[in-house]
């Protein structure tokens, strides 16, 4: 089943899936949210939705599962977790990002990492090349690190947050499963901030990388 990106068709995908695995009792719809057991799951990060999800759609997700990153309280996702278990490939097989408006965060930012390699293996693929276009390759990867340091920013001036995190506590704290974090997408968003900001280190990098061999 193809999966165009539009809030609607996800969610009819996702109560299908629900329906497909006898979740009970039943999710309904109404309007741009699924409704179980007086909660309300959706797209949106607005006041009338309770969990927040931003789902990546895939052909294969009503079978197999959806990748989900969830925004909530901590006490609103342990009250949907048996309906995230059905709909996520395996029970658990779901992150947990933050409050309303994180798993949206984390999905561009994810859905971004899947990306890097995707152009260049499919030049690769189709073409045959023994030896792809690494300039190119490294020029939309700098391009990618920018836009990803944008959308890191841009997600901490929306958390008003302006604290300096030093590197090791930083990096430690990543280290601890999702679960254990106050706020996943902040630590993931300060962490992207400060690897991503030394843009023209990576510049330099590349650059060396590209130069002919004497």
């Amino acid at each position: 089943m193809d999966l165009p990106a539009s809030p609607a068709t996800t969610l009819d995908a996702l109560q299908q899936r629900l329906t497909d695995c006898g979740l009970q009792p039943a999710a309904s719809r109404h309007g741009p949210a699924l409704c179980w057991q007086g909660l309300r799951l959706g797209g949106s990060d607005s006041a009338d939705i309770d969990v927040e999800l931003a789902v990546t759609p895939h052909p294969a997700a009503r079978q197999y599962g959806f990748m989900l990153f969830v925004g909530c309280t901590p006490a609103l996702r342990e009250q949907a977790r048996p309906l995230l278990d059905t709909l996520a490939p395996a029970a658990g097989a779901w992150l947990w990002c933050g409050p309303r408006g994180a798993g949206r965060f984390c999905q561009r930012v994810f859905d971004a990492f899947l990306y890097i390699n995707g152009p260049l293996l499919r030049e690769t693929m189709q073409h045959g090349q023994t030896q792809p276009d690494w300039a190119a390759f490294f020029a939309s990867q700098l391009q990618l690190g920018q836009q990803l340091l944008a959308l890191a920013q841009q997600y901490r001036r929306a958390q008003h947050d302006d604290s300096q995190p030093e590197l090791g506590a930083l990096l430690q704290e990543f280290a601890r499963p999702p679960l254990l974090h106050s706020h996943y997408a902040l630590t993931l968003a300060r962490l992207l901030e400060l690897g991503l900001g030394q843009q023209q280190l990576t510049q330099g990098i590349f650059e060396q990388l590209l130069r002919p061999a004497p």
